[in-house]
């Protein structure tokens, strides 16, 4: 076996040289992608903890409107009946029910007497 140094000095230079400067360009342009994803993902980061408290506050927020709500209408509803529900629906069962026409029904102040008799 022959040495053919020259040879393979030729190859090295010509062929493979410019072969390993392209790929290590290719490598260097991969690793600069990575570092601009990297840093884009912790841009995102960013934005995801924001979003992690917001969402359980936006929640909250919603949930206490809710209630409020809720309370609105129930607190509008007993003004308009003249009072609690359930003492209209016992005075019409057991007063009324009995026979007993004559007996006062108490009222809140203000209410607009929805559930009183309108006499002429």
């Amino acid at each position: 076996m022959t040495l053919r140094v020259a040879e393979a000095r030729d190859v090295l230079a010509n062929a493979l040289e410019p072969a390993q400067a392209a790929y290590v360009g290719r490598l260097s342009a991969l690793r600069e992608m990575e570092v601009r994803m990297h840093e884009d993902t912790a841009a995102g980061r960013g934005g995801a903890q924001f979003a992690g408290w917001l969402m359980p506050l936006c929640a909250t927020l919603r949930s206490a409107s809710g209630v409020v709500a809720a309370w609105l209408v129930a607190r509008l509803l007993s003004r308009q009946l003249g009072g609690e529900p359930l003492y209209a629906t016992r005075v019409a069962k057991v007063e009324i029910a009995g026979g007993n026409l004559n007996g006062r029904v108490k009222t809140e102040s203000g209410a607009s007497r929805a559930c009183s008799p309108q006499w002429p």
